[in-house]
């Protein structure tokens, strides 16, 4: 978007001046990996290793190491960081310590199995001691907690405007406990805040969305022009307690944002490196390899995180050349403007002389990947004798379907919204997954609500 210079050099200035005021530091890039030593005091005597996991902003993916523990409980390890990112010790399924690593520095952990209590020292450990102890208690998910499930029914009659200070309450109150509790170092309250003004505009942007399923599906609701006045000055994007989480996507939230507010939010030049990184990092997560360009903006545009993208281009290539060997997964589509029944002719037409098994799901749906890994074998008898088709619609993110479908092994189908709808009402799915089978002639034999087990499967398609 063009601006007039004088604009930017404000702009710019106020940046530098907020970002002098911050008492978190800025981002922090480098080759060098970020290195973790610790000790687990107090562990069963049957605990081996432990499983600690980074949470880097330039990808949607968990980077998990196993790592031994000694006999007195202690450990090392080394992540590729890159930049300044989240990591975190899993002691059980609900007991999760979180502390930041910065590249090129040493951070060390004791976590005292007693009493539970985490104690950091190294880069950002003012920080990194209330993470681990506190986040559980102040993490912005439990702004919403009091209308989140059966809670939503508070809801019920709202208008915009009171939706809108319902949202702004619960803000305040949030912020009000952050403040109030003494134990918690200055650097947490400043990291939490623009997550908690983050989730906010988040919750007040879904306004219609939520405030008619409080209603039962019913009503019209909209918003008043002055709705977004109370937050149009939080400019959480330019803020490195958010950036420490999100800089990979502050550029797109940012923009989605100040689309939809109104309000003028900006991100600091610190923030660049990782922005590329990530946009070069979502190419290769879709299968697709660098171009001479490309490869030329990774040294020119991220040069910290130069190694390890031009690692992940090379085995990227190899996977696209495995996958194009072994034919394992094609994306295909049919015309967006088709409609009704020829919505479904279009996917199955170019199938014919073998049996056909059409599995309609979703990124988010747990129930159709778990089933997915159950009909594994059966894939394996069948590969070659029998057709796959993997369907879904647009509650699927894009970038995530394009990230998961290499591994799901057939021909996959991302129809629009209105086709989505139409497909499941054809076969009365009132949810997912759903099956069709189809015989080698192109005449649907059977359909099924939920996986019906390998076994049923199996035998139709034969």
């Amino acid at each position: 978007m063009k601006r007039f210079v004088l604009s930017i050099t404000t702009m710019l200035l106020t940046l530098a001046a907020f970002s002098q005021n911050q008492l978190l530091p800025n981002l922090v890039y480098s080759k060098e990996p970020a290195v973790v030593k610790g000790e687990i005091i107090g562990i069963p005597a049957s605990m081996e290793s432990v499983n600690i996991v980074m949470t880097p902003s330039w990808t949607t993916d968990e980077i998990v190491q196993t790592v031994a523990l000694d006999k007195n409980g202690k450990f090392e390890t080394k992540f590729d960081a890159c930049v300044t990112s989240m990591v975190s010790i899993r002691l059980g399924a609900r007991n999760e310590k979180r502390f930041y690593v910065t590249p090129g520095q040493e951070v060390r952990v004791t976590v005292d199995m007693s009493n539970d209590m985490v104690t950091c020292e190294g880069p950002l450990a003012a920080l990194n001691n209330s993470l681990a102890n506190y986040y559980d208690d102040y993490r912005e998910q439990n702004l919403n907690a009091e209308i989140n499930g059966q809670g939503i029914a508070k809801l019920r009659g709202f208008t915009v405007t009171q939706y809108r200070d319902k949202m702004m309450e619960l803000y305040n109150k949030a912020v009000k406990r952050l403040n109030d509790d003494k134990e918690l170092s200055p650097e947490f309250r400043e990291y939490m805040m623009p997550h908690y003004q983050f989730l906010t505009i988040a919750l007040m942007t879904g306004y219609d969305k939520i405030l008619k399923y409080a209603n039962g599906g019913q009503g019209e609701f909209k918003k008043t022009d002055d709705y977004y006045d109370p937050v149009k000055n939080w400019n959480f994007t330019a803020q490195n307690g958010y950036l420490y989480q999100s800089a990979g996507t502050v550029e797109g939230i940012s923009a989605q944002v100040s689309r939809e507010t109104g309000a003028m939010l900006t991100y600091p030049v610190s923030a660049r490196q990782v922005i590329a990184a990530t946009k070069y990092m979502n190419k290769l997560e879709t299968l697709k390899s660098f171009t001479d360009d490309e490869l030329r903006g990774v040294k020119a545009q991220c040069p910290a995180f130069e190694e390890m993208l031009l690692a992940q281009n090379e085995a990227t290539k190899a996977r696209v050349a495995a996958n194009e060997a072994n034919n394992l997964f094609n994306i295909k589509a049919v015309d967006a403007s088709l409609k009704g029944e020829d919505i479904f002719k279009a996917i199955i037409k170019d199938y014919k002389g073998k049996p056909l098994l059409v599995d309609f799901w979703a990124t988010w749906c747990g129930p159709c990947k778990a089933a997915m890994k159950t009909i594994l074998p059966v894939k394996e008898e069948l590969w070659g004798k029998a057709n796959f088709v993997y369907v879904t619609g647009e509650t699927s993110p894009k970038a995530l379907w394009n990230k998961m479908i290499p591994d799901i092994h057939g021909d996959h189908y991302y129809v629009t919204a209105a086709q989505w709808e139409t497909l499941l009402k054809q076969f009365g799915a009132q949810g997912i997954p759903a099956y069709v089978v189809v015989d080698k002639d192109g005449n649907v034999k059977n359909k099924h609500i939920g996986y019906p087990g390998n076994e049923v499967i199996e035998e139709e398609l034969k």
